[in-house]
């Protein structure tokens, strides 16, 4: 399940809607400074969070969005920086019989700023969090409007900015690491890549390959040991066996290799040590994951996010991913991502020329027409 169009309302121009639509895996929000490609994001991942069960505390308010994913699934938030009335009652939206909606962004809006109270004379405080914050007075009303009601909208959302991670997936495991010493309040990526490590290690299965390997020859060693009867037929069967489970990769090396695309061309190789942790082998020795440098644990914390949740239905939502890579690995970087997440949906908010046109399944979006100016 992908986004397939986004509306978003109050925004972009004063009580107006703005349509993106995503028609590739691969969306690249281009625009000069201030056009509005990190709101977009972080919109998105507003709502996407709410439907999951969890806050995202996005500042910006006083608007609403409407989201049409790929089953023609719509999801309707508004977040608006006033209290909620003590009578209030959700609304009961529901879809056509031609799936037509009954009621426009606009109107969601202020239906729901009609329900809500004027607070500007009360004191209102800014919630932070991690990189996060927002008014504590403000409002956040969603509505899921589908035809079916089998499954629950199992689509998440990663938000990458200004070198933060935001995820669901994280989030309990980034609370218990707040009380480490070991961590300050800017060492976020830090955390980010100690909790993406963790779980990578602990989906290697220990042993596993060696004893298949070891299977594999004693039925072998057994299948000689029955000749001449069927000898051929035996062997040829085992034979294959091991070839094909020579040519398998385990998920380890799939990231492994992936990594290594990147670092080869600076003539070192990114590996698991004897610790179970991540480290760089280099000519004057080992480098361990909390030495590398800035852009290189932006990339490992990249790649890692990637891969580790290539098997769920995700939307990764990176707000200039480019800013503390490399050229060349800029160029490398969106490829990467979708080989190790072929079925994930990618957007992308850059300055960087050198993403653009990377990938052939990629859509170019120039947000600088949908602003007042």
């Amino acid at each position: 399940m992908h986004i397939k169009e986004i509306g978003i309302y109050n925004v972009y121009k004063d009580q107006e809607t703005a349509t993106i639509r995503f028609d590739a895996p691969i969306t690249i929000l281009t625009g000069y400074n201030g056009c509005g490609k990190s709101t977009a994001l972080g919109i998105i991942h507003s709502t996407l969070s709410l439907i999951s069960g969890q806050e995202f505390a996005f500042p910006k308010t006083n608007w609403a969005c409407e989201i049409t994913l790929t089953d023609d699934s719509k999801l309707l938030h508004a977040k608006i920086s006033r209290a909620m009335k003590p009578n209030f009652k959700p609304l009961a939206i529901k879809p056509t019989k031609n799936e037509n909606f009954r009621i426009s962004i606009g109107n969601y809006y202020d239906k729901i700023f009609n329900d809500t109270i004027d607070n500007s004379k009360q004191s209102d405080t800014i919630i932070q969090k991690e990189g996060q914050g927002r008014p504590s007075l403000s409002t956040n009303i969603v509505n899921i409007v589908r035809n079916s009601t089998k499954d629950d909208i199992k689509l998440t959302s990663t938000l990458y900015c200004d070198e933060l991670f935001f995820s669901k997936d994280q989030e309990y495991e980034s609370q218990k690491l707040q009380e480490l010493d070991i961590f300050s309040e800017n060492k976020n990526l830090d955390k980010t890549l100690l909790l993406l490590q963790k779980e990578f290690i602990s989906r290697i299965p220990t042993g596993l390959a060696p004893t298949r390997m070891m299977k594999e020859w004693k039925e072998l060693l057994e299948a000689l040991d029955a000749l001449p009867n069927k000898a051929k037929e035996t062997l040829s069967e085992h034979i294959q066996s091991l070839k094909r489970l020579n040519l398998q990769k385990s998920e380890s090396e799939i990231f492994l290799d992936e990594a290594n695309l990147f670092f080869k061309s600076t003539h070192r190789e990114l590996a698991i040590n004897d610790r179970l942790q991540l480290s760089l082998k280099t000519k004057k020795g080992e480098v361990q994951w909390y030495d590398f440098s800035k852009g290189e644990k932006t990339l490992i914390c990249l790649l890692l996010a990637t891969h580790l949740t290539k098997n769920t239905q995700k939307v990764f939502l990176l707000d200039e991913p480019d800013l503390s890579l490399h050229l060349s690995w800029q160029k490398q970087l969106l490829p990467s991502l979708q080989r190790l997440a072929p079925n994930a949906q990618f957007i992308v908010a850059t300055h960087s020329p050198a993403l653009v046109g990377r990938c052939e399944n990629e859509k170019i979006v120039n947000l600088a027409h949908l602003t007042r100016a």
